[in-house]
């Protein structure tokens, strides 16, 4: 018996995007019916996932995984018109299947000019950069409302050109723009609904978006020196008056000074910024006003909050007065510090009072924390100095350096936190793998598994368990607690306590799901 097409539209929302696909391949007439369906979103990730993480994925997009399957793909979009006018979402990860550049990009400039309908590119992978004059052949380029990704030949093409043209873009993330010159191209004025802009000097992976914490850098960039850089990146924004709808700005390996908070301030309607985000920045100390602190009276309703900003005189007094003193609207805060002053007591204290000063709202709290200093042992006491924490009730996502020896004193920190779901230790004292110190022995002895390893291993994890069960103890709500040493354990504490392997990619998302 024939099911009616409405019906069978209907059953398919219901689906997961693989089982929609083989409910196409039935039969002709239903290919034919959710084709556009399968079309709609479309995300190239070859990635390996654990099983079940697509279902549970809350953008219900079609994954191209194989080579075979990619290749398939272009033929099909190349092929057929029709297909291109039906894809609106076409997301290209940080994995994608090995497929050669040059071939690639014969098929996009074949493409491109067919997606009429495109609302959303994403281009994440840093395998291959997307050429700018790729993507000015995309027709629907003015109503496009979100734009994603590593970019390449900047100083070729004009990315939006049209002196009088308004673009309909709400979302506008640029990485690997390189000279500072090029984001004078990026016409920013012309985005008048633009609500989300990033900013970054060199690649970004979409770890940017889901977890990555203010710590969190790419092998692949060139971290910025305030001595050597002398570019003025916001500089190139345009005097005249940026959308003042923009609720979410980030910036990422850019050097910036007073002088570019001031130009800030004039372009953007920083009373509407409810996210900031500083990447691996660095600062160049000016005159008494710094970056931070000319900002600061203008950012009034910040919820997300990430600082990852370091300056030549090596102190953080900024960061720690912009924390202290905003609006307590904060929800989440991502923040690295870095003290490297031999001459000064390190500001960990300082830095988890301005902290706990947003105690009734923060439920999300990434807290890296790095100092020269050290004690008897040859490591620096956290502990002692996080003690405050224990008054972020509110806390459902914790990431906080701690050695080894001093979990049992963090368990008595973190007792109160009876709403914390997931905790993450950044371990700094955590034995190093062996290591080959005979150079009889081959070092692939110690690096694949054998009886010794295998038992060095097994007694890590058995370890690093007992400590997840004594905070389940004290944690009734706890899911997730994280060990980062030099490979990061994974233990799912929901209801027994059992170690998870291969969720890296999906964890980030999954906080951001659960602590939203």
């Amino acid at each position: 018996m024939d099911l009616p097409p409405e019906l069978i539209n209907k059953i398919s929302t219901y689906l997961a995007t693989s089982d929609v696909l083989h409910l196409g391949y039935t039969c002709r007439a239903n290919y034919d019916l959710l084709l556009p369906q399968i079309y709609s979103s479309v995300t190239i990730d070859s990635s390996r996932l654990p099983y079940g993480a697509e279902d549970v994925d809350p953008r219900r997009s079609t994954n191209i995984k194989s080579l075979y399957s990619f290749t398939l793909f272009m033929k099909n979009l190349y092929s057929n018109q029709r297909y291109c006018s039906y894809v609106r979402v076409l997301q290209f990860m940080d994995e994608i299947p090995d497929l050669p550049e040059l071939e690639v990009f014969h098929f996009l400039e074949k493409i491109f000019p067919n997606l009429c309908n495109l609302e959303q590119l994403k281009w994440c992978t840093i395998q291959m950069y997307l050429p700018c004059d790729l993507l000015s052949k995309v027709p629907n380029l003015v109503n496009m409302k979100s734009i994603v990704g590593n970019f390449k030949s900047f100083e070729n093409i004009s990315i939006f050109s049209g002196e009088y043209t308004s673009y309909h873009l709400e979302e506008l993330s640029v990485s690997g723009f390189g000279q500072h010159t090029n984001l004078a191209k990026l016409a920013l004025p012309r985005f008048a609904n633009l609500k989300s802009l990033t900013l970054s000097r060199n690649s970004s992976t979409s770890i940017l978006k889901n977890s990555g914490h203010a710590s969190s850098v790419s092998n692949f960039i060139e971290i910025p020196d305030p001595y050597t850089d002398d570019a003025n990146y916001i500089s190139q924004f345009s005097p005249s008056s940026l959308s003042q709808s923009i609720t979410e700005l980030v910036l990422k390996d850019v050097c910036v000074c007073a002088d570019d908070a001031h130009r800030l301030s004039r372009s953007i309607d920083l009373c509407r910024i409810k996210t900031f985000k500083l990447i691996n920045c660095t600062e160049k100390v000016q005159a008494e006003d710094d970056f931070l602190d000319v900002l600061q009276p203008k950012m009034v309703n910040l919820t997300t909050l990430s600082l990852g900003l370091s300056n030549e005189a090596n102190v953080n007094d900024s960061s720690i007065r912009f924390i202290r003193y905003l609006p307590s609207k904060l929800r989440k805060l991502e923040l690295q510090v870095r003290w490297s002053s031999p001459h000064r007591e390190p500001e960990l204290c300082e830095t988890v009072d301005a902290i706990t000063a947003h105690s009734e709202t923060l439920t999300y709290l990434d807290f890296e924390f790095e100092s020269i200093q050290q004690n008897k042992d040859g490591y620096y006491r956290y502990t002692s100095r996080l003690q405050k924490l224990s008054q972020l009730r509110n806390l459902k996502f914790l990431r906080v350096p701690v050695n080894q020896y001093e979990i049992p004193e963090l368990i008595r920190v973190v007792n109160n936190l009876q709403r914390l779901q997931f905790l993450q230790l950044a371990l700094k004292d955590f034995k190093t793998p062996i290591i080959n110190n005979n150079t009889l022995i081959s070092q692939e002895y110690f690096d694949y598994p054998n009886s010794v390893t295998l038992n060095y291993h097994n007694t890590i994890v058995d370890q690093l368990a007992n400590f997840c069960r004594d905070f389940k103890s004290f944690l009734s709500m706890l899911r997730y607690l994280v060990f980062e040493a030099s490979e990061t354990y994974f233990f799912n504490c929901y209801r027994q306590v059992v170690q998870e392997r291969g969720i890296e990619s999906v964890f980030g998302e999954m906080v951001k799901r659960e602590t939203a």
